[in-house]
């Protein structure tokens, strides 16, 4: 068995947690003057970022169905004016992928 020194105190004797000696004057700087502290920091990834507005742009979207959800039950959704929007919209994407 390798000869382990027994625990105990120090050569210079006994140290508290803050690593003074018995009796020793502890001296707390005010938190005023203390220039070593730094600053916490938070960076936020691209990727989180992206996540949010996904998630802002999915809850819009979330009244949003439910409202037309609620106006197919009720027979109000289908109109001649949004048939017409309907039809040009996807007139207009058929001549963009055509020039494509």
């Amino acid at each position: 068995m390798p000869n382990i020194p027994p625990l105990g105190p120090g050569p210079s004797g006994p140290v508290d947690r803050l690593g003074l000696a018995p009796g020793a004057a502890r001296t707390a700087r005010p938190a005023e003057n203390r220039t070593d502290r730094r600053a916490d920091r938070v960076e936020i990834s691209e990727e989180a970022r992206l996540l949010e507005r996904l998630q802002n742009q999915t809850e819009g979207r979330t009244d949003r169905i439910e409202r037309i959800q609620a106006e197919i039950a009720a027979g109000t959704y289908e109109s001649e004016e949004r048939l017409s929007a309907a039809i040009e919209r996807f007139i207009a994407e058929l001549d963009n992928e055509s020039l494509i």
